[in-house]
């Protein structure tokens, strides 16, 4: 008979609390709201999404997934909404009637396979904070997205984004259907290669938004900054420019 290995900090790919799990989605299943994840490892496997009305420990939820300087790799299958499975990691909202959800992805790499079936490296609806990562869309499709966010107030600190090499978008700001309007703010040392868009799908005032407070990138960000910010040359190679004070 076949031997049974335990699970221990040794073998397991993420934790939570005195929990060791075999894979990030098992893991991200088990938090309860409020917990942090913890990777232990460098692992790919199945997308990773939490679900509105789900009974299965991926209904929407409160928590931190800390990457430990590790890599997720997605290889398939995708998450997503019904006949939307296309995403690395899917991130619900709670509805109109109620608080947001807030998720913290840190101090890591997410990615993707190109046979992954993967679009989207995050589709996001909830409150999220990337802080501390790289968010690798480079086998992406052209005019895909790496990170697409439909609703709630985003946070962009200390984090690279990277786009389809085939031509697409590092990440958007898209208000659409019966969603509640949506907020993209870039700020620290954030690198954001390719990209981006802002569309507001629904009307009304700054219903979809990006604000940029610093940074560097290689799209015009000028767009995007308060009066007394200004897009100038990048001192940094591969980025075209860079945020500054306006005198600086």
């Amino acid at each position: 008979e076949g031997v049974v290995q335990e699970l221990d900090a040794g073998n397991a790919v993420a934790q939570v609390g005195d929990q060791y799990f075999a894979t990030l989605p098992s893991a991200v299943a088990a938090v309860q709201g409020g917990g942090t994840v913890t990777m232990l490892r460098d692992a790919s496997g199945a997308g990773v999404g939490t679900f509105k009305g789900a009974a299965d420990g991926t209904g929407v939820k409160n928590f931190t997934i800390d990457f430990g300087g590790h890599t997720y790799t997605c290889t398939g299958p995708a998450v997503g909404s019904a006949g939307t499975q296309s995403q690395a990691f899917h991130l619900e909202w709670n509805g109109k009637d109620q608080s947001n959800a807030q998720v913290i992805l840190k101090n890591g790499t997410i990615t993707s396979t190109k046979d992954s079936g993967v679009r989207m490296i995050v589709q996001n609806y909830c409150d999220l904070m990337l802080e501390n990562m790289i968010v690798d869309g480079s086998n992406l499709q052209a005019k895909d997205y790496t990170v697409s966010n439909n609703c709630g107030n985003v946070t962009i600190q200390d984090t690279t984004i990277i786009e389809p090499k085939a031509g697409g978008f590092a990440f958007d700001s898209c208000d659409y259907a019966s969603y509640t309007g949506v907020r993209v703010t870039v700020k620290g040392n954030s690198y954001i290669q390719g990209a981006m868009e802002c569309t507001d799908l629904n009307g009304g005032d700054k219903a979809a938004e990006i604000i940029i407070e610093s940074g560097y990138f290689t799209s015009d960000p000028s767009a995007y900054l308060d009066e007394d910010l200004i897009a100038v040359a990048s001192d940094k190679a591969g980025y075209t420019w860079m945020v500054a004070q306006k005198g600086d």
